[in-house]
């Protein structure tokens, strides 16, 4: 067997209340926290706001909450949450809401153990001249908790997170290696979000098993922990499809998503996440839904088809024609844009530009032309 390391560093505690449960090891931190979350649709309620909010109480935590979290977080967004952080000096952070609320309040933590105020600093720390370590070890940073209610982006689990950059135009993962020291998961949290959200957690979770599963990088061990996010997905995915989930379907939505980013973390994605930037970045599409429109000519571009067929089956899908569908009825009910020709070819070249190191990872030979044909072949039934 080819030698491998296999590296998780956040705790993780699974089950309905969990939150209360571990009132304790939230009060262990400090007299201080720092909520970072989004505000919600109106007549729906942030219950895991609600319940972190009444553990600090119980536990006499002085807090603030900063829910102007934008949707794919900007540096300038993390710098603004640092900064209010700077003058409310929390002992930790808790980051409350999907993967846009984790992700900034993971980069906020760093950005003020640094003592970064300024746009130009931030930008500096995370991407010009950064930290680099191989092995991945986290940087020092104020502590964060994590607590998600959505199902997708694992940022919980892994050391990533992702920000828009206005220097680039596009959203990166910074090489400056975070990790929440506990993810706190509750699948009643995500009971009462709406279609969309769970289609696109979803999505994004299983892009993260598929792609991580056909990295060249990826090893024995991050395929079989995917292999097992594969089974769960099995379990529920038609009841997602028909909007009839059960409180067992809720709780392995959960936990897909974060075995998805205990596996993906070791070797990271491929090419439909690096498209899926754009989409986002210009289209303004949710970032499950924007990996899951590309995913299925990716998986036909796979050269070696026998490395796709055992994923398939494992999903619980008859061919590669039957996911194809099942992507495009997932993303059809949600999607609704509108692109060109010439955009798909200036995508493909900024990716070669900017992403050209996914390449590396892909099971196969992939050009700027093959990236261009994917992106038009996925999105035909929007041009």
């Amino acid at each position: 067997m080819q030698d491998f390391k296999f590296h998780i560093q956040a705790p993780v505690y699974f089950g309905h209340g969990t939150v209360k449960k571990q009132a304790d090891l939230i009060a262990s931190y400090g007299k201080r926290a720092l909520l970072v979350t989004t505000k919600f649709p109106q007549g729906v309620v942030n219950q895991a706001l609600e319940d972190v909010i009444s553990v600090l109480n119980d536990k006499g935590i002085e807090y603030r909450v900063f829910d102007e979290t934008e949707e794919n977080p900007s540096v300038e967004c993390c710098v603004r949450i640092a900064t209010l952080a700077a003058e409310f000096k929390p002992d930790f952070f808790v980051g409350i809401g999907g993967g846009s609320s984790m992700d900034a309040s993971k980069c906020a933590s760093l950005l003020l153990e640094n003592h970064i105020t300024d746009d130009d600093a931030a930008y500096e720390l995370l991407w010009k001249n950064p930290p680099r370590d191989a092995w991945r070890r986290p940087y020092k940073c104020t502590p964060v908790i994590c607590v998600p209610t959505t199902a997708g982006s694992s940022s919980e689990i892994t050391g990533f997170y992702v920000i828009s950059r206005k220097d680039t135009n596009s959203k990166d993962t910074p090489p400056v290696i975070i990790f929440a020291e506990a993810a706190l998961l509750d699948p009643a949290y995500i009971k009462t979000a709406p279609q969309f959200v769970l289609d696109t957690g979803a999505m994004d979770a299983l892009s993260h098993g598929i792609e991580t599963s056909l990295n060249v990088n990826s090893n024995f061990m991050n395929r079989q922990v995917a292999m097992i996010g594969f089974g769960l997905f099995k379990k529920f995915k038609d009841h997602l499809l028909s909007g009839e989930l059960t409180d067992e379907d809720f709780d392995n939505i959960m936990l897909h998503s974060s075995i998805m980013g205990m596996a993906f973390y070791q070797a990271g994605t491929l090419l439909p996440h690096g498209l899926s930037y754009y989409l986002s970045h210009d289209k303004g599409l949710n970032h499950g839904l924007a990996c899951s429109i590309t995913q299925g000519e990716f998986l036909r571009a796979v050269p070696d088809q026998s490395l796709v067929t055992p994923i398939l089956e494992a999903c619980g899908f008859k061919d590669i024609d039957d996911c194809c569908d099942y992507f495009r009825e997932i993303v059809g009910r949600n999607v609704h844009i509108s692109v060109t020709e010439e955009e798909c070819d200036a995508w493909a070249a900024h990716f070669m530009k900017y992403q050209a190191h996914r390449l590396d990872r892909f099971p196969g030979h992939m050009d700027e032309a093959g990236l261009a044909g994917i992106f038009k072949r996925s999105l035909k039934s929007y041009m």
